[in-house]
């Protein structure tokens, strides 16, 4: 079915942030979460007031539980999740200290979970959806995005365990490549992720040309918005003209 009412998580900037525009511009209705409440009002007060915003943490069962259960009560109802939130560090596994593995499974990977068991019942119900974004880095890690690269292997076998726990919902992993502008690197380490680029140009890591995140997410909505069930969606640039 067409979805009528969606929860995008990770909203506040980037690929989620883009989603919930154009999903309220296509008349679903829409509830944002995240956890920085300015971005969230700088994206209702772009979004004309037609979209709820809800404040919430993926990494709190608390928060989380709340979030999505005030999502259903602004919304009247969830057909469709988009669970957009993903962070990462830039560090070699040698140098990843255990809390930065927790933040990124915790976000990543258990974030996506929980916000599926609390909205469960409604997806079940009216037969709805849920779309995760993922990265082509779970294919081939990139050195300094390793941890990153297992978590969405991780979120990719949870999607797999969902599918057979829950025939009722569709689920849809969309795996994106380079896309501009994110919040992805912001916190990354200059001299580390210089040092570390420069690893993926020799290795043939690096895909040539840049998505924007209005047309990742053009494609999400299109995936969302389909009478069909889309299981795996990979987007990557088209190479630049010579």
């Amino acid at each position: 079915m067409t979805p009528r009412r969606a929860l995008v998580v990770g909203a506040s900037s980037g690929v989620g942030r883009a989603v919930a525009i154009a999903l309220a511009e296509s008349g679903v209705r829409v509830a944002a979460m995240a956890r920085r409440k300015d971005r969230l009002v700088d994206l209702c007060a772009d979004a004309h007031g037609a979209i709820e915003p809800v404040l919430g943490d993926v990494r709190s069962e608390r928060l989380c539980q709340e979030s999505v259960d005030a999502a259903i009560s602004h919304l009247g109802g969830l057909d469709a999740v988009v669970y957009t939130a993903g962070v990462s560090n830039m560090a070699l596994v040698c140098d990843t200290a255990f809390e930065e593995w927790q933040r990124i499974f915790e976000t990543n990977v258990i974030g996506a979970g929980r916000v599926f068991a609390h909205a469960c019942n409604e997806l079940t119900t009216n037969r709805g959806q849920m779309v995760v974004l993922s990265s082509v880095s779970e294919q081939r890690p990139k050195p300094g995005l390793v941890p990153y690269a297992a978590s969405k292997a991780a979120l990719r076998k949870l999607i797999e365990g969902l599918r057979t726990e829950n025939p009722a919902v569709a689920f849809s992993i969309v795996s994106i490549g380079p896309t501009a502008p994110t919040d992805f690197a912001v916190e990354f380490d200059p001299a580390i992720a210089d040092r570390l680029r420069a690893q993926w140009i020799t290795g043939g890591f690096l895909a040539p040309g840049e998505m924007t995140a209005d047309d990742v997410a053009a494609q999400i909505v299109h995936c969302s918005l389909s009478p069909m069930r889309t299981e795996d969606l990979v987007l990557l640039p088209r190479p630049a003209a010579p």
